[in-house]
């Protein structure tokens, strides 16, 4: 994104799910509260260590999920603007599917619907979900600022990413 962007002062939202508490593991409703991971990348590092260091920023700002956004907002005095979201323009989620569902009712069936965003909430969102063999990434973005050939870019620039890491993961 700095490398896009040419910013180096990189903020992305992350949805969190607070179900981290016994109390509402059982409770239906969405608890979902939006992380805003902000992190300085620095050229002169390598990418290794600009990794190393969005990753101690995801660790501090899930110590810290408990703060509703919009209480962060208040707290910022951030203005806002309907035609935007007001900390972050880019959106991050990753979701593990192990296969199994836990939705179990009597008398009646589940079954999965595939999802597709006609609307964009964001500049762009990029949706992962990892299952047993591989990532699943879906990009969504807005068309008057992005075209596809530079979605697809960033797509490809992404798995190029993705597989460094993995290589860097196996190293000794």
């Amino acid at each position: 994104l700095s490398r896009y962007s040419g910013k180096t002062d990189i903020a992305v939202g992350s949805p969190v799910a607070g179900r981290h508490y016994p109390d509402v593991e059982k409770m239906i409703g969405l608890f979902v509260n939006t992380l805003v991971l902000r992190t300085e990348i620095d050229s002169s590092l390598s990418f290794t260590d600009n990794l190393k260091s969005v990753r101690a920023t995801c660790l501090e700002a899930y110590e810290h999920q408990d703060l509703p956004f919009e209480q962060l907002l208040e707290t910022l005095n951030v203005e806002r603007d309907t035609s935007r979201t007001p900390l972050f323009q880019v959106m991050y989620d990753m979701s593990v599917d192990d296969g199994s569902t836990d939705l179990e009712f009597k008398d009646c069936s589940i079954e999965v619907l595939p999802w597709q965003a006609h609307t964009a909430k964001f500049e762009i969102s990029l949706n992962i979900n990892q299952t047993a063999d591989q990532l699943e990434c879906l990009f969504n973005y807005n068309t008057d600022l992005f075209n596809s050939e530079a979605i697809e870019r960033l797509a490809l620039d992404f798995q190029e990413l993705l597989i460094d890491v993995s290589q860097a993961a196996d190293a000794p």
